[in-house]
């Protein structure tokens, strides 16, 4: 007596198809949505100056001497031109979906921002020596003269030693969403699968 297959296989199938193609959607949908949250939040961080809830460090009263001789009265570290917070992107790629500074994102003077991101989040590792030339000389002395600084340089100076603190702006906001990350996919998926709108 051979085997039959009773029931409705072909019906059944396609739906296991539609089923698969459908819980990708969702997971998709759900990966981006947590890239989408993460880059709100470091951006948002950046405007406020506290990403992740860390504040960051001032700026130093050189850097807003410099930046008001320049005639740019902001005091706002990371946000001089925006470019760097305007940079923060989310991408999707085959091995996952990035959230950051790309290597290709430029600064409006051409400088890559992938670059001045590290030095933000890590801070200088050595201590930046730069030599005193005629020009330094002149910058401080336009500094003084319109009460920025409360000497011009000393005749002596042959070196600023000068270092960058670390503002970071991804770990803290990493360390404030990794924790609920799992969750929150949880949810997306759920309320993906039962019609509602994920958040």
């Amino acid at each position: 007596m051979s085997e039959g297959k009773f029931g409705q296989w072909a019906e059944a199938k396609d739906a296991l198809a539609k089923l698969g193609e459908r819980a990708e959607g969702a997971m998709r949908k759900a990966v981006l949505a947590e890239a989408q949250l993460f880059r709100k939040e470091i951006v948002e961080g950046i405007t406020a100056q506290a990403p992740g809830g860390e504040a960051f460090k001032p700026l130093s009263p050189l850097t807003l001497a410099l930046r008001k001789l320049a005639g740019f009265g902001g005091t706002k570290a990371l946000l001089h031109h925006a470019d760097l917070r305007n940079s923060v992107s989310v991408v999707e790629k085959e091995e996952g979906t990035f959230v950051g500074v790309l290597r290709t994102a430029r600064a409006t003077d051409g400088q890559a921002l992938v670059d001045i991101a590290e030095l933000n989040e890590t801070g200088t590792r050595h201590p930046i020596v730069v030599p005193v030339t005629e020009r330094v000389r002149r910058l401080f002395l336009a500094l003084f003269l319109q009460g920025l600084t409360k000497a011009p340089l000393a005749k002596e100076t042959r070196v600023l030693v000068y270092t960058i603190p670390a503002r970071p702006f991804l770990a803290p906001v990493w360390k404030k969403l990794a924790p609920g990350a799992k969750e929150r996919f949880a949810r997306r998926l759920a309320e993906s699968f039962s019609g509602k709108e994920a958040r």
